[in-house]
């Protein structure tokens, strides 16, 4: 089902990452896109961790 519920086994399961569908682009992808790339470069500069790193926890980080 999607989504997919908060009580769904799969949540839990190793190795498995968990993404939306995504239908396509839209007229808010291109700011919503530059809003996230700003807060990254800010944490990064501020000397803290970026949000929504993927893989981070399976690299050790």
């Amino acid at each position: 089902p999607e989504p997919l519920p908060r009580d769904h086994p799969l949540w839990t399961v190793p190795g498995v990452l968990i993404t939306p569908h995504v239908g396509g682009a839209s007229s808010a992808m291109l700011p919503r896109v530059a809003r996230l790339i700003r807060k990254q470069i800010g944490l990064l500069q501020a000397g803290e961790e970026p949000v929504n790193v993927v893989l981070g926890e399976a690299a050790g980080k």
